[in-house]
Parts: C-alpha cells; structure tokens; sequence
C-alpha cells in the first residue's frame, strides 16, 4: 500500500531554471524517504529551461507540477503553490533558496513528537553565493544564553516569538515548517506580497507552539538576484503595515509584546542591549520606539545608548566594550 505523504515543499518559481536545479538537488538529501514528501512547484509561465529541469528531478523526488497559462504575479502564484499541499505539514522554498541537509526529516520528526506544536522556524545562511563576503546568520534566540544546549529543540515563549516578529522577520520562512491545519487559519498574510513570510511566522504563533532546531535549517539568496530585491520597492509601504498588524493582534490577544521587550533589555549585557536597541529603532514608529525607550530608562535609571562613563574618561570604544563584557561577566557594574 502506498503511503501517504506527510509535508509539501511548495516552491513557486518564474524563469530561473539555473536556480531551481539547485533547490531540488537540496530535497534529494533530506534524511526522509522520497515517498514521504512532495514537491509541489507552481511555474509562473516560465519561458526558460525550468520544464526540463524538473523533468531530471521527476525521478528522484516525487514531484507535483503545476504550470501557469500565464505570468500571474508572485503572489497570486504563491497562493497557487499553496493550494496544492494535501498533507499534514507544509513548507515553503523559493526557487533560489536552499534546503539544509537532513533538516527537512528532523523538523518533521519534532513536530510528530509535540501534539501542540504548529511550527518549526529556522535559523538560516543569508548569502549571494556561497562562502560570500557578507554572509551572516539570520535568528536570534531571544531568551537563549551560554546554557541552552545544541541537541534540545528551543521552545519558544509565544510573547517572545511575537516581540521578535514586530521588529524583523522570525528566523526565515526558508526550512521552516508548518501544520497545514494552523496554517489555513492565517488570514493577514494573504494581504502581502514582500513582507508575506514575516506575518505568517507571526500569525502562525497564535495558533499553538512554536519550536525550533538550534541549527541552520536553510541558505537564503541575497544581493541581485533575491525577489525582494527584484520586486521589493514597489511594496516598501508593507513595512510599517506588518508592524502595526503584528501589534494589533497582539493586544486583541493579550500577549504583552511591549513588555517582553522592556523586560529583555533591562536584563540584557551592554552588547546585546545595543544590538536590541538597534532593532527596535529600526523596526519600530518614533513614538512606540520612544515609549519603549523610556520605560527601560526608568527601570535601569540611566539612557542604555548614551555615551558611557568611560567613553567620557577617553577610552575608546571598544575597549570599552571589553570592559563591559568583563564587567557583565561578573556582575560588577563598574560603569553607567
């Protein structure tokens, strides 16, 4: 008897069959049984080599393909892509993107194994190409520190999984995995074309746990090439709009986003204080922003971004940081 599968890749794709080729090669090593996932790809009308390529890939991967009469747009062919998942779980790969090895048949295996989870996020490569100058990490684990293991998955507080989607995209919608059942309830994301896999992740964290793998899940193309790059400033009003969405459900459901932020940073070190006062100003309006700011000042009793006291005794600024990096560690606050 055939077995059912049990998640679909959905990669929609237009014209970039050299990319492509790559992101399917990238399911054939997955540690999980080719029956046991599909491969649903929606092309765009595309007019370049990509019905060849998935031709080569029909006999390694169980393949379905669905190919446009016409160029209906990212979004409308993201949809697409989407409606042909008939399994339990869903994950979402662009065509230029990449899955990491074996990370597919482990996110699966965890979500079989917590009734109540609904999402696995990744932590992911951004990078044009490979070993890029550039090339950096995208995920923070706001709540990690020095003992959070590498072999437990993390689980996240759903306050901190929303304060992180109000400032930045989650971790990456590339190698993270969805249960279709919470994933159909995610409405507000339908109404976006760039910043789509920032409110789902968001969105998905009202529905039931979110957990993730301490390691990478995915490669996520940046520079020429990206689809937010191609597309992105004719949407760069979105911007602001998933931010207020993402506080709007937040207060209608209780969670106490604003808070959580507050709490972080007061009890953060001197680093990543900086580094969380940075994404809050970048991500946030002046005046939310300001609130925040000020509530943490009055909980420290002094501005974490002024210059410091040692910066004013003359001492440069990064041995400064050293300074305060030896300070935190032991829990003498030598300077304000």
């Amino acid at each position: 008897m055939k077995v059912r599968p049990r998640v679909t890749v959905c990669i929609p794709t237009f014209n970039r069959w050299f990319f492509l080729r790559q992101a399917l090669h990238s399911l054939c090593n997955q540690d999980f049984d080719p029956n046991d996932f599909v491969v649903a790809i929606s092309d765009n009308a595309s007019t370049d080599d990509t019905p060849k390529v998935v031709a080569q890939y029909e006999s390694q991967l169980q393949i379905k393909y669905h190919r446009n009469t016409e160029n209906i747009g990212f979004r409308r062919n993201l949809d697409m892509v989407a409606s042909l998942c008939d399994t339990p779980y869903l994950s979402f790969l662009c065509d230029d993107d990449l899955m990491a090895p074996g990370h597919l048949g482990r996110a699966v295996s965890l979500l079989d194994s917590r009734a109540g989870s609904v999402l696995v996020a990744s932590i992911a490569v951004l990078q044009e190409h490979p070993g890029a100058v550039g090339s950096y990490l995208h995920g923070v684990f706001l709540r990690g520190d020095g003992d959070t293991p590498y072999d437990e998955p993390y689980i996240w507080n759903r306050a901190e999984w929303l304060a992180l989607a109000l400032v930045t995209t989650p971790l990456s919608s590339v190698g993270s995995v969805f249960r279709f059942e919470a994933f159909r309830r995610c409405e507000l994301c339908k109404s976006y074309t760039i910043w789509w896999d920032r409110m789902l992740l968001a969105e998905m964290g009202l529905y039931g746990e979110v957990l993730s793998l301490p390691w990478v899940g995915g490669y996520y193309r940046i520079g020429r090439h990206q689809t937010n790059v191609q597309i992105g400033s004719d949407f760069a009003h979105e911007v602001e709009r998933v931010t207020a969405d993402i506080l709007k459900i937040s207060e209608r459901h209780a969670i106490p986003v604003v808070q959580f932020w507050v709490d972080q940073i007061v009890k953060s070190n001197s680093h990543e204080r900086a580094y969380y006062l940075d994404l809050l100003k970048k991500g946030l309006q002046p005046s939310r922003y300001a609130e925040i700011k000020e509530n943490i000042e009055l909980r420290l009793g002094w501005k974490p971004d002024r210059p410091g006291r040692l910066e004013r005794w003359g001492i440069p600024s990064h041995s400064a940081k050293r300074l305060r990096a030896i300070r935190d560690a032991l829990f003498n606050p030598l300077d304000s």
